[in-house]
């Protein structure tokens, strides 16, 4: 059911990570409340529909991300969501160079460009908004080293870029968050293929005993993608029902 709202009326907003989880959720939020969205994911299956552009592109490449790119110019979002990540759990941590920049495009680089590319426009016009997904498990040390120096370039960076252009009108923030579920996302499919490792993680790490709805996230981007945004510019909100503990 659409509950259209006038902040959001008339928003462009291009969306990565759209196959599921955060990203597939975002991307219905915003549709319903009258954004139109260019959403951005692996999966050939999703569909173009209403309100929503569905570009299906794997952009651990360089080639797709440049495509990306391109039709983003044309889009000219005037908010950006990167839900985009992966390789929470590669089970080694002897690393190749070459593993690890696959994880450094999908989890910071593939940002960088898109951001480089579009923040030019919307420091003319004094008005943007730019979110970043981050990680608690950049901070507890629960995931694989490649993946945890990469998603952790995403805090110093939307600290340096937030502060830099909020006198300009572009609000970059970013969320910190624990285990969430609902859309197909990592927390779902551990919960479906690992069920033990799954109870033992939420029995050890959540004190709430359960993982985040995302249906109860999606509230919290009001914060980051309306005029209260300038508040949260250059900092990572943590989501997290108490699963970090480092300070």
């Amino acid at each position: 059911m659409e509950t259209i709202s006038k902040v959001y009326l008339g928003r462009r907003v291009l969306i990565t990570g759209a196959s599921r989880g955060v990203g597939s959720a975002l991307t219905e939020w915003l549709a319903d409340k009258g954004a139109d969205v260019l959403a951005v994911g692996r999966s050939r299956e999703n569909l173009s529909r209403g309100r929503v552009q569905y570009l299906a592109l794997d952009l651990s490449s360089e080639e797709n991300t440049s495509k990306l790119i391109q039709h983003a110019n044309q889009f000219e979002p005037d908010t950006v969501v990167h839900a985009l990540g992966g390789g929470f759990g590669l089970s080694s941590d002897l690393i190749t160079s070459e593993e690890f920049m696959y994880l450094l495009q999908l989890n910071f680089l593939v940002a960088l460009q898109i951001n480089n590319s579009l923040l030019p426009h919307m420091v003319a016009k004094q008005r943007g908004w730019i979110v970043h997904l981050g990680s608690i498990a950049t901070r507890e040390l629960t995931a694989s080293v490649g993946y945890t120096c990469a998603k952790s370039l995403i805090t110093p960076y939307v600290k340096h870029m937030g502060r830099k252009l909020l006198p300009d009108g572009v609000y970059i923030s970013g969320m910190t968050l624990g285990a969430v579920t609902g859309q197909g996302g990592a927390i779902d499919r551990l919960q479906s293929e690992k069920p033990d490792i799954f109870r033992d993680f939420m029995k050890r790490r959540r004190p709430s005993g359960r993982a985040t709805p995302l249906t109860e996230l999606m509230p919290y981007f009001n914060l980051l993608l309306t005029d209260t945004a300038k508040l949260h510019a250059s900092n990572m909100m943590c989501i997290d029902e108490g699963e970090g503990v480092a300070i």
